[in-house]
C-alpha cells in the first residue's frame, strides 16, 4: 500500500487550524473586554444593558452578533465597540483574545483585550438603544477576589411542550431504537456560574467567565511587572 501518496491526498484536507466543530449551528458572538486608566488605576469597562432589549438590565462588555460582512472577529469587536460607546479602532490598542467561550445556550462568543485612550468615562458617546450607562471597576479589586460559584442545573429534552401541554418528539430516540434513557429528559448535569458582587453591581455569567480569564492571565506576572501596572 503507497501510505505516501494516502499522505498527500489527505493531509492538506486536516491543515487548517482547528474550528468549533458545528459552528453554524451556533450564535456567533464577539465582546470586547475593556480596559482603561482611569483615577490612576487600571480599570474594567461595562455597560449596563437598557431594559427594553434582549439583555436587558444585565452588565457586559460592548459586543454582539458576528455579520457576514465581517472578515474576522475582531471586525465585530471593533465595530460593536464603536456602535456601542463610540470608540473607534484609534482609541484602542488591541492586546490579544482570551479563550472562546461556548454557553450552554448555544452562543458562541470570543473575546478580545483591549486598553482604551480614554482620561474618562465621560468621553464616551454612548447608543441609547443598546447602552443605559457604563461603569468601571478597579482591575485589583478583582485580582483579590474570588468569585462566587453556583451551578445551574441542565437538561436534554428531546421534545416541545405547546400550550396545552401536548410534547411534539423533535428527537425520535425510540424511533432509532436508541436506549431508552433518550426517550424522556436526559440525566441532568451542571454548569458553573460566576459572579462579582461589586459594590452595587452584579457581573455575571459569560462576562464573568471572561473575567476571571483575564485575571488568572494577569496573575501570571511577576511581582515587579503587577506592580508597574499598579496591581
Amino acid at each position: 500500500m503507497d501510505t505516501s501518496r494516502t499522505h498527500r491526498l489527505l493531509a492538506p484536507l486536516f491543515g487548517r487550524p482547528p474550528d468549533i466543530n458545528g459552528r453554524g449551528q451556533y450564535r456567533n458572538s464577539v465582546v470586547m473586554v475593556l480596559l482603561a486608566q482611569l483615577e490612576g488605576r487600571l480599570q474594567l469597562v461595562f455597560e449596563k444593558r437598557p431594559s427594553h432589549i434582549r439583555q436587558g438590565d444585565e452588565v457586559s462588555f460592548p459586543g454582539g452578533h458576528r455579520d457576514a460582512a465581517d472578515r474576522h472577529s475582531l471586525d465585530t469587536a471593533l465595530r460593536e465597540t464603536e456602535e456601542e460607546l463610540g470608540l473607534t479602532a484609534g482609541h484602542l490598542d488591541v492586546l490579544g483574545r482570551l479563550d472562546t467561550v461556548i454557553s450552554p445556550t448555544g452562543i458562541i462568543v470570543e473575546a478580545f483585550v483591549a486598553l482604551a485612550a480614554i482620561n474618562s468615562l465621560t468621553a464616551l458617546a454612548l447608543s441609547p438603544e443598546e447602552v443605559a450607562y457604563v461603569f468601571s471597576r478597579p482591575l485589583n479589586w478583582f485580582m483579590a477576589q474570588e468569585p462566587q460559584v453556583y451551578d445551574i442545573m441542565l437538561q436534554a429534552v428531546p421534545y416541545r411542550c405547546g400550550g396545552d401541554g401536548e410534547r411534539t418528539y423533535t428527537f425520535p430516540a425510540k424511533e432509532l431504537a436508541l436506549p431508552a434513557r433518550y426517550h424522556e429528559a436526559w440525566p441532568c448535569y451542571s454548569q458553573q456560574v460566576y459572579v462579582y458582587d461589586c459594590r452595587g453591581e452584579v457581573v455575571w455569567g459569560i462576562t464573568a467567565r471572561l473575567v476571571r480569564d483575564l485575571v488568572e492571565r494577569i496573575g501570571l506576572l511577576k511581582g515587579p511587572q503587577r506592580t508597574s501596572l499598579g496591581l
